[in-house]
């Protein structure tokens, strides 16, 4: 075919297609869970291309993925202006990024670049609804970026539905059979001009370990500061009272986030390596389970006991965790427990009593705070 007659036949088929012949993209991306479940991949970038052989890739839509890793693009023309054939239908493929500029939440591999998934080209696609669903499956080694990823959105929907601001952005570095990262040979939190965090490839499975490093990060949004600790720290043993409460802080959210009353180091809930926090309390050896405000696992139990419905003797309360974020956030910086009640008291916060026996129950008291008379 001569030069000319591939031109009439472009400007036959523009003729023909560009203003009737159109499309619309139905999508839905989904994955396996770590419980094998099925899950959906909300709040993913999403871009639709069309594809061209010898030139750059069209962008012809984009946008957020829903609740059900679904989206559905308006109607778009199905006529390639700069088409590499003969043959003017498009050449569709999209690709999902788990990075949210709106929600600043992005989950990156150790050369911080973010995670994508993408279809296969259809090429020169019929008119109408196109259907292009993908599923990432248990074969595909980048699988556990969409855990974390969910773990990451899960703790951001759950502190601005209940806290009711902005926690801040996170970036989380994941990548598969790696294990340390900047020195860091566990999941970590790195503060400073460039936060972020990192999940070894080994605690993948553990979604309460990745909303422990996520609670860092909102920590040092808000006050720009995380308390250090000694290596190594342990739930009940006791540290000092600035790594105790930095520590409790990180331990507590993932019990509000994900719904249980275990710290898991699997997939839980309490299930595998764990510690109940509900079944730590006063009744505890001292010599194996220290007491005290220095201890990580009390603060976080007793963060716990201020919030939680499961109310048992002592423990009285169910507040708001609003209550506990704003002081976090607005308040005077907090370095310990004591720091915190002060706070509390200082904003005229009801429930003196109710508190302190929650306080005592996760055998913080003493010094700094008033202990009721109990009996047993």
């Amino acid at each position: 075919m001569n030069a000319n007659s591939t031109v009439q036949k472009k400007e036959y088929f523009h003729e023909l297609y560009e203003d009737r012949a159109v499309i619309d993209i139905q999508s839905t991306l989904s994955y396996v869970e770590r419980d094998d479940s099925l899950g959906y991949a909300r709040n993913y970038f999403y871009y639709v291309f069309d594809y061209d052989y010898y030139s750059d890739d069209d962008l012809l839509y984009s946008g957020e993925t829903g609740r059900y890793g679904d989206f559905a693009t308006g109607l778009i023309n199905n006529y390639d202006e700069d088409e590499d054939g003969n043959d003017p239908l498009l050449d569709i493929y999209i690709t999902w990024e788990a990075d949210n500029p709106y929600l600043e939440q992005k989950i990156a591999d150790t050369n911080r670049v973010s995670y994508s998934w993408q279809i296969a080209v259809q090429h020169n696609v019929s008119n109408g609804t196109l259907f292009m669903d993908h599923h990432v499956s248990t074969s595909d080694s980048q699988r556990p970026a969409m855990w974390i990823y969910e773990d990451m959105l899960r703790a951001f929907e759950h502190w601005m539905i209940n806290a009711g601001f902005n926690p801040g952005a996170v970036t989380a570095v994941w990548e598969y059979e790696v294990y340390s990262y900047n020195g860091c040979g566990s999941a970590c939190f790195f503060p400073g001009n460039d936060p972020r965090i990192f999940i070894p490839d080994d605690r993948t499975r553990s979604k309460d370990t990745v909303v422990h490093e996520v609670a860092h990060n909102y920590m040092w949004n808000m006050v720009q500061w995380v308390g250090g600790c000694p290596s190594p720290h342990n739930m009940f043993i006791e540290s000092n009272v600035v790594c105790a409460w930095s520590e409790g802080w990180a331990e507590f959210l993932p019990l509000i986030v994900n719904g249980d009353q275990c710290y898991d180091w699997d997939w839980g809930p309490c299930n595998g390596t764990y510690y109940d926090l509900e079944a730590h309390n006063l009744d505890d050896n001292p010599d194996i389970y220290n007491f005290g405000d220095a201890v990580e696992g009390r603060v976080a139990g007793a963060l716990c006991d201020l919030v939680d419905e499961n109310n048992e003797i002592y423990d009285k309360t169910s507040l708001e965790f609003d209550d506990i974020a704003y002081l976090l956030a607005y308040s005077p910086l907090e370095e310990n427990f004591s720091d915190f009640w002060e706070s509390w008291l200082n904003e005229g916060y009801d429930h003196f009593n109710d508190l302190v026996s929650s306080f005592y129950l996760n055998t913080i008291g003493g010094g700094f705070i008033y202990i009721p008379t109990v009996t047993k």
